[in-house]
């Protein structure tokens, strides 16, 4: 998880709003997790109480916006046995029910 500067560089580098979460990191009520790609920060990730509650791109863009990088987080959100409860993220039956319609 990142803390104190590294959220600062996290919140210049990708354009959000991660800094504003420092306190609650820092009393451990949240983690903050970046992805990175080709050494950048690509996702910027809120996890709170088992669940992903905030998944972020550059200039605060929802991860639903990017399939791949969508599909990504929901690969590695299952494998850490985290739930997703934010509209940011396209969830598995969100992408099923899609397809579906096509």
């Amino acid at each position: 998880s990142l803390v104190g500067s590294e959220m600062c560089i996290r919140d210049s580098s990708m354009h959000n709003c991660v800094g504003t979460h420092r306190d609650r990191v820092l009393s451990d009520k949240v983690r903050i997790i970046a992805a990175f790609r080709n050494r950048k920060p690509v996702i910027c990730i809120e996890i709170r109480n088992g669940a992903v509650a905030q998944a972020k791109l550059v200039n605060n863009k929802p991860v639903r916006d990017d399939a791949e990088l969508n599909r990504a987080l929901l690969a590695w959100a299952k494998s850490r046995k985290l739930i997703i409860e934010t509209n940011d993220v396209q969830t598995e039956r969100e992408v099923a029910n899609v397809a579906a319609a096509v």
